[in-house]
Parts: structure tokens; C-alpha cells; sequence
């Protein structure tokens, strides 16, 4: 599955690249300012590289002209689109090694605010080739800007839906291969999928868009309690045999061959389960709910001082380490879904109530096992799970909990069977880092559109790799200090594309191919044999008993808690590496002793 080692990932071949290519190359990476590069350049041409070109647009190859139409809508308000192609996207990214004639495509639309201040916003179509390994990035299909979301949605897709109906039908040459990509799915939050279906927003009465489900208004929040309700299908959506459901006919529906309008539209596990449940759970009921539910002031102070005891545990798989529990409200997507899938079970325990907890214990092992591959057997209990998640709420939270976003925990087991992959592969995750990359592009207010056409043309300079299939490892960084003679140390090395080890904590602890769990303490290869890396370290004892055992016994998706690290030294090659582990140290009471866990990585 995995191509052979590579030894240090791009340093050989930045060493022949010449000088004026490296300039440009730190530009464009860097997003560097015109007026600062041309003042750099102003000095190098002096007297160290008088080749440079005279201007700093000239020197990084700005494109002045797009396609950018001007429109003005009913209520008089302009906006700007550019469209730029899927074709062109395409083109660029596809490795047609990596596919036999079909291409799967993931389709991102979302808004974002460009400014504080202003109203003014992008509405981006984005684009994703689906692939399992995850190896390709989301690239721009078309972007609106305006001062309100597309009002005439015929208009924004008009573009997009004729290129992707020719392309479903005459396929792509590539590389002298034909290739036929077509709509796998959308990604998109919860108004993003109202605004493209043309259906009631999360709060109307027949909002659902897997049932027939009826909302009724509790506590001024409108709750979807059914759980049995008729399904809706592709068929039933296209006759609009439910008129509440419906507000506005999609130009969706002209896509050919046609899509089911229903599983095509993936119910999102960042914004559902990360932000829209355990954000609710965590904020809305623990920290601030009412007085049978919330925490106490040393409850929360307990959880406090846990998550802070942590937190230097968190490997560098996790871009943002948990924040503090007082501005969880403000914590990011990844912040979530390390506390659900990761360190939930082990702070909240004895800080819940019993009920609290094991309810809690529902929603954390359906979604540990949505999340990966390796526990797809496993599928049809989730539905059991949630289904019991959702029908508990109102016993503990009260009959107002019932709202859309929990009812929709119920169907999004369908999505891992719909689309024969788990939750990970699916997520707004990437198109959500990309569209903050894309904002970091504007450098003024003046013209935000003509900006982001600029700089993305100029970024085409060194987006000219192909994705490939990881290599078995690649060495981050070595130490030329020798262990013994001939035995050269590694520091940190990056294996299968998926995760990064180290001999130093947090990103040392491994679990093995016959299920033993390492700390390692070394990671080395033979001078003359730099394909056979190994690493040595000592040998984690587990306890017997699992850290839970409801729903289901912890001990079935190798999370343990850890007895003693033994005296018991082992060298093992590279290959026997199974998965990352996060090895994580808590002690449930001030001057208490640390007790020690493991649990395997996910999402890398």
C-alpha cells in the first residue's frame, strides 16, 4: 500500500534549487507583501543578485485580468463572481496512477466574513478529489462576493452545473487517460444544505432531511422528537411530496446523471457533532445549564485543572491543544472533538453524575467507532446508541434537548454506509482550513476578489506536485551524533503519512502489530542500511480491567489504563508500527498519584 522510505522529505531538492527560484518559492509560501518584496529585492539586486527582475509583481508572475462578472440583485446590492473551473482544478491535482476511471468528488459551498466591520462576505464552491488515504486538498471551483449569501442560487451554480454535466458525460483526458469524475458528495453545514436544496432552515417544522419528522415548538426552541418518522428518498424529494419541507425548487436537480438528493448530502460530523452536540453538551448543560444538570463551582474547577494537566500530553496530530474550560465557548472544531472522541471519558469521570456520564459514554463510543475504518463492524450498534442518546435527552436535559441537531445523531450512521467510508474522510475539516487560508490572502480591504485571484494564480508557481500515496516513513529530522558506531539517531520521523513519532514525549508512545504498547526511547538505522529503521523502548504494562465498560469495554478500541512502565527493553523495525498512541498522565485529586492511559489516534 505504501511506497518505499525517503529520507529527508524536501531538503535535497531545495539544495538545487537556485537562488532567485528560492526567493519567489518563500514569497509565495509566506504570503509576503509586494512592498516588502520589492524592497528586498531592491537590496539583493545591488550587489548579490543582479538578475532579479526590477519589479516584485514581474518577479512572482501576477495575472491581472480574470473573469470577474459585476452584478447588481433585485434590491439594488452588488456583488462579483468568478468562476474559475472544475476542469482547471482537476487538471492540476489528479495522479491518474492513483485511480482506475472514476474520480470521486467532494463539494464544499460555505460563508465566510471577510471583515468586522462590514457585512461583505465569500461564498466559495470548493472542491475535494475523495480518496482513502486522505492525500488531496480542496482547490476553488468559483467564489461570489457580496454583502448577503447568493440570492439567486440558478445563477451562482449555473456555471458549475453545466461543466460538471459535461464532465460526468465526455470525461477528462489526463496524462492520455479518460477519466469521468462525479459528485460523491456534499459537505456542508446545516443552513449551507438548506440554501442548496431550496428546504426549510433548522428551525422550521419539517426541517429533517432524512424523515418525515414533525417539529413542535417546547420552550421556544423547535424539537424533533420522532424517531420512527417515514424516511425521505431521492424519488419523494423530487416530486416534493412534502410541501412544508420544501421552499424553492434546486437547479441541483438538472445535474445529469441525476444525484439522490438525499445521501448525496452528508450530514457533517465537525459542525453536528463537535460544534452543534458536544458544544451543547459541555457549555450549554454542564457549565451553564440548569441547577440539576450544571456543575458546581468545584466541579468545574476539578475539569479545569485536569484539562490543564493534560494538555502537555497532546501530540503534534492536534494543531490546537485543548483551551481552558472557562472559554470553551470559544473553543475551535478540534478542541471538541479531542474532548468526545479522546480525553472525555477520563476528565469527566467523577465529575458527572453517574446518569450524566453514562449518557455521555453513548455518544463518545458511537462516534469513536464512525471514525474509523478498523471498527466498521461495528456500525449498526451506533444506530442502537444514538437512537438511546437521543431518547434519554429529555429524562436529563428536558423536552426543549430534543432539537435538530441531536434528532440528526440518529441518521448519521446512514452516511458512513451511503458513502462506504467512516466519518474522517467526509468532514469539512480541510475545506474549513482552506477557506482561513483564503482569507489570509487579502492584505487590504480595497477589492478583496481581484486579491484572492492574484494570489491563488501566483500560488500555482509551487502547487505543481501531484498528490501521491505516502511513503512507508519519511525521517523530519535526524542527528548526526552516533549512538554506537555505524548507528545513526533519529529525532522524529513521519510514518505512512499519517502520523509523527519521536523518542520524546507527547509523541513517543506506539502501539505494535501484536498489540504491545511501546515508549520509545530511540529511533535509529545502520549507516549503510538507511531503509532498515528500527525503534527501541520500553514496554507499557496494561491493567486488566478497562478504563469503561459502557457501552462497550474500552479495552476494544486499545484505550487502557497503563499499570507500570516495565524494565522490559525491545527493538522492533519500523514496519511493526501499528498506530500512534497518546499517552496521557491525570491524577483524579490534587497530590494524588498520576494514573497513566493510552489511546490510539484516529483522524491521522
Amino acid at each position: 500500500m505504501y511506497n518505499n522510505s525517503v529520507f529527508i522529505d524536501d531538503s535535497e531538492v531545495e539544495e538545487t534549487e537556485d537562488e532567485v527560484a528560492k526567493i519567489k518559492k518563500w514569497a509565495l509560501q509566506n504570503n509576503i507583501s509586494q512592498i516588502a518584496l520589492q524592497e528586498l529585492m531592491n537590496i539583493l539586486r545591488n550587489k548579490l543578485l543582479p538578475q532579479l527582475p526590477v519589479s516584485a509583481k514581474s518577479f512572482v508572475g501576477t495575472k491581472y485580468t480574470f473573469n470577474i462578472e459585476n452584478f447588481v440583485d433585485p434590491e439594488e446590492e452588488h456583488y462579483q463572481y468568478v468562476y474559475f473551473g472544475l476542469r482547471e482544478g482537476l487538471l492540476s491535482c489528479i495522479n491518474t496512477a492513483l485511480h482506475i476511471d472514476k474520480v470521486p468528488l467532494q463539494i464544499n459551498i460555505d460563508g465566510i466574513p471577510l471583515y468586522k466591520s462590514s457585512r461583505k462576505q465569500l461564498w466559495p464552491i470548493l472542491c475535494k478529489v475523495h480518496h482513502d488515504p486522505d492525500i488531496y486538498k480542496p482547490f476553488v471551483v468559483g467564489i461570489f462576493c457580496g454583502y448577503n449569501k447568493p440570492k439567486n442560487i440558478n445563477q451562482y451554480f449555473r456555471k458549475f452545473i453545466n461543466e460538471i454535466n459535461t464532465l460526468q458525460h465526455d470525461g477528462l483526458l489526463i496524462s492520455n487517460r479518460l477519466i469521468k469524475p462525479y459528485i460523491k458528495c456534499f459537505v456542508c453545514d446545516s443552513p449551507a444544505r438548506s440554501f442548496l436544496k431550496g428546504i426549510k432552515g433548522h428551525g422550521g417544522f419539517s426541517a429533517c432531511e432524512r424523515c418525515t419528522v414533525h417539529g413542535e415548538r417546547i420552550s421556544n426552541r423547535t424539537v424533533y422528537s420522532e424517531i420512527n418518522a417515514l424516511e425521505r428518498t431521492n424519488e419523494s424529494f423530487r416530486a416534493q411530496n412534502d410541501l412544508e419541507h420544501h421552499v424553492a425548487i434546486t437547479p441541483l436537480l438538472t445535474i445529469i446523471p441525476e444525484i439522490d438528493m438525499i445521501k448525496i448530502f452528508v450530514l457533517d460530523s465537525m459542525h453536528l457533532g463537535y460544534i452543534g452536540v458536544m458544544k451543547k453538551l459541555l457549555v450549554d448543560y454542564w457549565m451553564e445549564g440548569q441547577l440539576t444538570i450544571r456543575m458546581s463551582r468545584l466541579q468545574k474547577k476539578e475539569l479545569s485543572r485536569r484539562l490543564d494537566t493534560i494538555r502537555k500530553y497532546i501530540p503534534t496530530e492536534f494543531q490546537r491543544k485543548i483551551g481552558a474550560l472557562v472559554n470553551a465557548r470559544k473553543w475551535k472544531a478540534t478542541e471538541f472533538r479531542f474532548f468526545l472522541l479522546y480525553c472525555g471519558p477520563l476528565v469527566l469521570k467523577k465529575i458527572l453524575r453517574s446518569e450524566l456520564y453514562h449518557h455521555f459514554l453513548l455518544l463518545h463510543v458511537a462516534f469513536r467507532i464512525l471514525c474509523s475504518e478498523k471498527f466498521k463492524q461495528y456500525n449498526n450498534l451506533t444506530k442502537i446508541y444514538l437512537n438511546k442518546f437521543f431518547q434519554i435527552l429529555p429524562l436529563l436535559y428536558g423536552l426543549q434537548s430534543q432539537v435538530l441537531n441531536m434528532h440528526n445523531l440518529i441518521h448519521i450512521p446512514d452516511d458512513t454506509i451511503n458513502m462506504n467510508c467512516d466519518l474522517n474522510l467526509i468532514t469539512s475539516f480541510p475545506f474549513e482550513n482552506y477557506l482561513g487560508q483564503m482569507r489570509k490572502l487579502i492584505r487590504t480591504p480595497n477589492k478583496p476578489l481581484e486579491q484572492i485571484c492574484r494570489r491563488l494564480e501566483e500560488k500555482k508557481y509551487f502547487n505543481l506536485k501531484k498528490p501521491t500515496i505516502p511513503k512507508l516513513f519519511v525521517v523530519l529530522k535526524q542527528n548526526n551524533n552516533y549512538l554506537q558506531e555505524n548507528i545513526i539517531v533519529i529525532e522524529k520521523i513521519k510514518l505512512r503519512g499519517l502520523f509523527t513519532i519521536s523518542h520524546k514525549r507527547p509523541d513517543n508512545c506506539i502501539l505494535l502489530q501484536d498489540h504491545r504498547i511501546l515508549l520509545i526511547k530511540k529511533i535509529f538505522y545502520y549507516e549503510h542500511d538507511c531503509e532498515s529503521v528500527e525503534v527501541f523502548g520500553l514496554v507499557l504494562k496494561r491493567e486488566t480491567k478497562s478504563v469503561y465498560q459502557y457501552p462497550l469495554e474500552s479495552t476494544l478500541f486499545q484505550i487502557w489504563q497503563i499499570k507500570k512502565i516495565s524494565d522490559e527493553i525491545v527493538t522492533v523495525p519500523i514496519n511493526e508500527i501499528k498506530n500512534k498512541l497518546i499517552f496521557l498522565e491525570l491524577n483524579y485529586a490534587p497530590l494524588k498519584s498520576h494514573k497513566k492511559y493510552v489511546i490510539p489516534l484516529l483522524h491521522s
